[in-house]
């Protein structure tokens, strides 16, 4: 049986990171894979995970891939242009970014949406959601109750976003970083922002660190909370260099540890040669060809996949 669809196409975007378990978590019933360039994209978890970092990183890829510069909303004021500048150069990125201005949150907001619609911009970040402060906040007093108003802001703002990509002829994609906190006097966690933005959110990655490493570097697990376009729940692993971003070549290996292709005992052992210690390969994370073994047996280890293919909303 064929299914045929009529009217407005709708097509999902798909941008092949090269993070082999990553891009293998958004897989679908297809077996496509890669990340989906469409719609809001949250990136949560709790304080100095890599959250920002992630969506530079994932912002350069995707940047890179489609020839779209970067729009940024910085509500945390911790905007570093030298890092984020190095972070995008090494995930392959050469365009532009533009920094949202304005004196109120809902200002920024609204400048880095008003960028969004212009033709060489199709990338958004918001960092972070947990950081909006709604105008009744900030030049109210300290005593004033703002309950639901963040989330007024954050479910406009979400609304709004969709409604600019589906007028877009390109994909678009907003990251939006958000803070998880325990649930006073009661079990689990949250994020900020309400729950309109859950349930508008394309995808969502809860992101935690697995182990830090001398230099400050850090393996980041991730899981795939929310996927539209494929598969939820499934893992996977990054690793982030300290003052590079996201690593490929430090990613490729321990992907190639997750998926059983090498094994890290006390020391790094793939096709009977062994590595050395982890803390040694992290020092020469610069020598590109001492991570061509990884990146090749991930190769050999799953088909190619087209970046550009109309998917089935699971």
């Amino acid at each position: 049986m064929t299914v045929t669809f009529e009217g407005e196409e709708k097509i999902t975007y798909r941008v092949i990171t090269k993070f082999r378990t990553f891009d293998l978590a958004f897989k679908n019933r297809k077996g496509l894979i890669g990340f989906p360039v469409r719609g809001m994209c949250q990136i949560s978890g709790y304080s100095g995970v890599g959250k920002s970092t992630l969506a530079y990183t994932l912002s350069g890829i995707v940047g890179s891939e489609l020839k779209e510069n970067i729009t940024l909303a910085d509500l945390e004021e911790h905007f570093d242009p030298i890092f984020m500048g190095t972070v995008l150069e090494n995930a392959g990125f050469a365009g532009t970014v533009y920094n949202a201005t304005g004196d109120l949150d809902h200002e920024k907001l609204e400048d880095m949406l008003a960028k969004l619609k212009e033709d060489n911009y199709a990338i958004g970040i918001v960092d972070s959601l947990g950081a909006i402060s709604p105008v009744s906040e900030a030049e109210g007093g300290l005593e004033d109750s703002n309950m639901g108003r963040r989330a007024m802001l954050v479910a406009k703002l979400a609304r709004r976003s969709i409604k600019i990509g589906s007028k877009k002829n390109k994909p678009l994609v907003l990251f939006a970083t958000n803070h998880v906190h325990q649930i006073i006097g009661g079990r689990g966690t949250l994020t900020s922002g309400g729950v309109v933005k859950d349930y508008l959110s394309a995808t969502h990655l809860r992101i935690s660190v697995k182990e830090t490493f001398d230099d400050g570097s850090t393996l980041i697990g991730g899981k795939v909370d929310k996927n539209s376009f494929g598969y939820g729940k499934r893992v996977f692993y990054l690793f982030n260099l300290a003052g590079f971003g996201i690593h490929p070549g430090l990613t490729a290996m321990y992907d190639c540890i997750m998926l059983k292709i090498a094994k890290l005992d006390r020391t790094v052992k793939m096709s009977d040669k062994n590595y050395g210690f982890v803390k040694k390969i992290i020092e020469n994370a610069e020598d590109k060809d001492l991570f061509e073994p990884f990146h090749a047996a991930l190769s050999n280890s799953i088909e190619n996949t087209v970046s550009t293919e109309e998917d089935e909303e699971e």
